[in-house]
């Protein structure tokens, strides 16, 4: 998945860095983008929130382009794509973690990695960030 998004970043630092024949219709002013995008792609990290999301494969889901995926979700979620993506995330791993009982042999990291989020640190940043408190707290309650 990090390799997919570091070409995928290589890629669009080369046609956006550099002046060439299709300069003017990529900084074009777009259209608006409809309530679809959104639709569709918020059903789907629902559907299946613990799937390796990128802004490409979220573009994908929609039959758009990534630019016009990020528009869309700023408009009328005020939030980035990824962020939503996060978000569901997090909500998912709280609810599991609020319904494990704290007896259970369950660790954090396990209810993390179901919820895809690879690294535990950050998790547990953006859980805190997100909840006021750490995983573990809520684990125990």
């Amino acid at each position: 998945m990090l390799a997919t998004e570091l070409q995928h970043n290589v890629l669009s630092a080369l046609l956006l860095g550099q002046r060439h024949n299709y300069t003017d219709e990529i900084f074009a002013a777009a259209a608006l983008p409809s309530p679809r995008v959104v639709r569709r792609i918020v059903d789907q990290v629902n559907a299946a929130p613990y799937r390796p999301y990128t802004a490409a494969t979220l573009a994908a889901i929609a039959g758009v382009s990534e630019r016009s995926v990020y528009d869309a979700f700023r408009r009328r979620l005020g939030i980035s794509p990824m962020a939503y993506v996060r978000q569901v995330r997090l909500d998912r791993a709280r609810q599991e973690l609020l319904d494990l009982e704290p007896s259970r042999a369950a660790t954090v990291i396990d209810v993390a990695i179901r919820h895809g989020f690879a690294h535990g640190g950050r998790f547990a940043a953006a859980y805190r960030a997100r909840f006021g408190e750490s995983p573990s707290q809520t684990l125990r309650r």
